[in-house]
């Protein structure tokens, strides 16, 4: 693949929830030229990538690529993921997989095979913007640097320039506030940042003023979470309306003293976990997620949102937690580049 630009028959695939799925879409559409409506997205829902193999199946046929990037495997995927593949290939086009997930046996040998590439499988050096930007031989100078506050971010890290905090915290915030959104809205608001990025511009007034609006609505709703945590064994559990993941992880953590933070989204139905020492993903795939050691998630059932929505039922699916997480494998935690 050559950095030359050029407009292909292709389309994106990539993760909603943060800036690693957003660049790695961006330096899609900048090294392919795509439209912004072929930018799709998916998280570790069934529901989300059904929504986009439904408006990516018609765009199928001979010459066509499908670019999946910044999402991992887990059962509740596998499924409607084989069957997006098998038509892709069907049709006479191809799929190209980038991602720094941790991946199974299984996993690989059902799913991506059927990618013509497949770059996959957990990688503690470079996140999926970084392997995005080398494969497609995106070396100019705003792509290198695009890539490295993503890196900075999605292994989150602390850097040392304000200038890339900044970024790094409007971005969160943001992209934060977009899933409170309608599924239609969010996703336009996501495709406006991956075009924006294609076009080697980091950040608009209008990222920045979404930030700034949900920030403080972020720190109330921190402040009333940690009024009511659930605290068993080296796990501590909270749960509130929408927040930043990862600041709430953290708060949780700092606040009980636990090494292992999660939080509980009582409007997306979706838990978040962080760690200093232990290896959550195989936890978060057991629970239908997935994700990186120290920074995953997975989706509540339906019993589950149900049983969250009283104190006692709180505490049985926090003890529930706590028990999966009791012996969980230790992991060191990614260095800076």
């Amino acid at each position: 693949m050559s950095a030359s630009s050029t407009h292909a028959d292709a389309a994106s695939l990539t993760h909603s929830s943060d800036i690693d799925g957003l660049a790695s879409a961006a330096f899609v559409k900048m090294r392919f030229g795509i439209d912004a409506k072929r930018i799709f997205f998916c998280d570790y829902t069934p529901e989300s990538l059904l929504y986009a193999s439904e408006r990516i199946k018609p765009l199928c046929r001979p010459g066509f690529t499908l670019f999946i990037t910044d999402i991992g495997m887990n059962t509740g995927l596998k499924k409607a993921f084989v069957n997006l593949l098998s038509y892709i290939n069907k049709k006479g086009g191809k799929a190209v997989w980038f991602d720094h997930h941790p991946w199974s046996e299984g996993d690989i040998s059902k799913v991506a095979k059927l990618c013509q590439i497949a770059i996959i499988g957990e990688n503690r050096r470079y996140c999926a913007t970084e392997i995005t930007r080398k494969m497609l031989g995106l070396n100019d100078g705003f792509s290198i640097k695009l890539a490295e506050i993503v890196h900075y971010s999605d292994f989150n890290l602390k850097p040392d320039s304000r200038n890339m905090k900044r970024l790094i915290g409007a971005y969160a915030l943001s992209i934060s506030s977009y899933s409170t959104m309608n599924r239609r809205d969010a996703y336009a608001k996501l495709r406006n940042i991956a075009v924006l990025l294609s076009c080697h511009k980091l950040i608009s007034s209008s990222i920045k003023a979404d930030a700034a609006a949900f920030s403080k609505l972020n720190r109330l709703r921190v402040s009333k979470m940690l009024g009511e945590l659930y605290v068993y064994g080296n796990v501590a559990i909270g749960f509130g309306e929408t927040i930043q993941s990862t600041n709430a992880c953290a708060e949780i953590m700092k606040k009980s003293g636990k090494d292992i933070g999660i939080y509980i989204n009582t409007e997306s139905n979706k838990g978040h976990m962080r760690s200093v020492k232990a290896d959550c993903s195989g936890m978060a795939k057991r629970l239908g997620g997935g994700g990186h050691p120290h920074a995953c998630g997975f989706p509540l059932r339906a019993p589950e949102i149900s049983q969250i929505k009283t104190r006692s039922g709180r505490s049985n699916f926090s003890q529930k937690l706590a028990y999966l997480a009791r012996d969980l494998p230790s992991a060191d935690l990614p260095s800076s580049k």
